[in-house]
């Protein structure tokens, strides 16, 4: 494995992104706030289940 990386450049790592025009900016926001929001969903479904799995009360007020 360390063989692998011996051979990697430190300085051929990362290249800068081409400079994105306003449509492709628009579309990348779009999309990087649709993945927070799938996080957010998920994280609070996860929450859900984990009162379910716990055998604890269930009250409507923890859906909102």
């Amino acid at each position: 494995m360390a063989l692998f990386f011996k051979g990697k450049k430190s300085g051929d790592a990362c290249k800068l992104l081409p400079t994105l025009d306003a449509e492709q900016t628009a579309r990348y926001r779009r999309f990087r706030r649709l993945l927070d929001h799938n996080r957010t969903a998920l994280t609070l479904q996860a929450d859900l289940e984990q009162i379910y799995y716990d055998n604890q009360p269930f009250i409507p007020q923890m859906v909102e």
